[in-house]
């Protein structure tokens, strides 16, 4: 029998991910931001490792979130 602890966390697990459903919208907003200042943090360095690093960031997050390329994207 499962004791107590694992109901609590089971619990705990679904208004985490409640949260984030209800909030998503917010989320990426606040995550484009994010994106956005960095790269302006970005070009204004001069050295080049950050600018790979941000662009893996970025290929990442296009993949994982649709509408984030540049020019819209498509919805299948």
């Amino acid at each position: 029998m499962p004791c107590a602890s694992y109901f609590l966390t089971l619990y705990s697990k679904t208004k985490q991910m409640d949260w984030i459903i209800e909030n998503y919208v917010d989320l990426i907003a606040i995550l484009a931001g994010l994106i956005a200042v960095a790269e302006i943090v970005v070009n204004l360095t001069p050295s080049e490792k950050d600018n790979s690093i941000l662009l893996k960031i970025k290929n990442v997050l296009s993949a994982v979130i649709p509408n984030f390329k540049k020019g819209g994207g498509t919805h299948e």
